[in-house]
Parts: C-alpha cells; sequence; structure tokens
C-alpha cells in the first residue's frame, strides 16, 4: 500500500476554519496569474466555485477516515456560511482597477 493509499495521520480535527484556508489557498493559486483587481474578483468567484464543489470532490476524493465523515460535513456547512458571512468585506477589500 503506497502513503497515498494509507489513513492519514495527525490530521487536525475537521473546521469550518481549515476547509476555507484550502479553499483559499487553491482559489489564489488559480487566479494569481492575473492583474490586481481581475485577480482579487476572480479569486472571490473561485472560492464560490470550490465550495459548490466541496461535496462531490470530497466523494470521489476523500482524504479523512469514514469515521471523520460527518464531522468534516459540519466543516463544510460552517465554512459555507462564514464565506457568505465574509464576502461583503471581501468585495469592498478589492483593490481599484490599477492596483
Amino acid at each position: 500500500m503506497s502513503g497515498l493509499e494509507s489513513e492519514p495521520e495527525g490530521l487536525p480535527t475537521p473546521s469550518a476554519e481549515l476547509v476555507l484556508i484550502r479553499v483559499f489557498v487553491t482559489a489564489y493559486l488559480a487566479t494569481a496569474h492575473t492583474r490586481p483587481r481581475k485577480r482579487a474578483d476572480a479569486f472571490l468567484t473561485e472560492a464560490s466555485r470550490l465550495l459548490e464543489s466541496e461535496r462531490t470532490v470530497a466523494l470521489l476524493l476523500p482524504i479523512r477516515p469514514a469515521d471523520q465523515h460527518a464531522e468534516l460535513s459540519r466543516a463544510r456547512k460552517q465554512a459555507v456560511g462564514l464565506f457568505r458571512q465574509l464576502v461583503p468585506t471581501f468585495i469592498a477589500s478589492l483593490p481599484g482597477e490599477d492596483g
């Protein structure tokens, strides 16, 4: 059995914060090549898309053992709620067209 097939050890407890950190890093990497204003807008759009696809992706590529699935599902729901609360602040923080 390769290391990728074994159960993950030492992972922290699933939380909304961890879900958002992973989503934000993935969204940043997908949008880092664009200009500042477009990058910021693309980042929020990509983060929204990733949060929508979280459950489907997790079913296809689970990273946690089955006994943590309920806890992870709860963390994802909380992450979506937290993101919805934060989006207006993020949008207000978007840079101008020139920076």
